[in-house]
């Protein structure tokens, strides 16, 4: 039976130049997900959940994604920019167009 040992069989190369540079950006890269899609239902409740956080000043986490990567983050919204198409927490902005979820806690 054959096992597969990763990226351990390539450590031997280490050696060469820049060699373990693409290992890890190959590690990385194998890490990534694609952006998921949200249907127009979704899209709707998304839009129910901003608008009800806003008006009750409620604190929501909103899982949005962003270069192959899911992020989460935590806080208040304060300020929605439809010209830049963004979602202003205090400490970050967000596209909404990267937004998958959001929850009122």
């Amino acid at each position: 039976m054959y096992v597969d040992r990763g990226f351990i069989k390539w450590q031997p190369f280490d050696a060469l130049n820049t060699f373990r540079e693409k290992i890890d950006e190959l590690y990385q890269n194998k890490q990534k997900v694609s952006k998921p899609l949200l249907s127009s239902d979704q899209l709707t409740d998304l839009n129910y959940a901003i608008s009800e956080a806003i008006y009750l000043d409620k604190e929501v986490e909103i899982t949005y994604y962003e270069a192959g990567i899911i992020y989460k983050v935590y806080g208040y919204i304060e300020k929605i920019d439809k010209y830049k198409n963004e979602l202003k927490l205090a400490k970050i902005t967000v596209k909404l167009t990267d937004i998958n979820n959001i929850n009122i806690l």
